[in-house]
């Protein structure tokens, strides 16, 4: 970011002693040196990158969002239904290879209410 900035500094320079009479052409050169007109790959890369970024991060809160509902969901089948967890999570339909991973993350998140087996 610096050098692009250092650049844009200089060719300003340049373009005001050029063109000092001339004040559309150094508000033409300003508009395209700033980015308006002018995108280079850099410039298109780092867009790509910001997008790519927001998108799992999206992705990344709604997988999370997912995850802690069904942990809040086995919480109240545990507490409601008087379920063990290993019964909660065949209440809640959670499959067979998932469910490791569930009584994990909810044994970290609720230890003080796990009913063992």
């Amino acid at each position: 970011m610096y050098q692009a900035e250092t650049i844009l500094q200089m060719i300003r320079k340049v373009t005001m002693h050029l063109a000092q009479q001339k004040q559309s052409v150094k508000e033409g050169v300003y508009s395209i040196m700033g980015g308006h007109v002018l995108n280079y790959e850099a410039k298109e890369i780092l867009n790509q990158g910001i997008a790519q970024g927001i998108t799992q991060g999206i992705t990344q809160g709604e997988e999370i969002a997912t995850e802690r509902d069904i942990i809040d969901g086995i919480k109240r089948a545990i507490n409601k239904q008087r379920l063990s967890l290993a019964d909660a999570m065949d209440y809640m339909d959670i499959p067979v290879e998932q469910k490791g991973r569930y009584e994990k993350i909810f044994l970290e998140t609720y230890p003080e209410i796990y009913q063992a087996d």
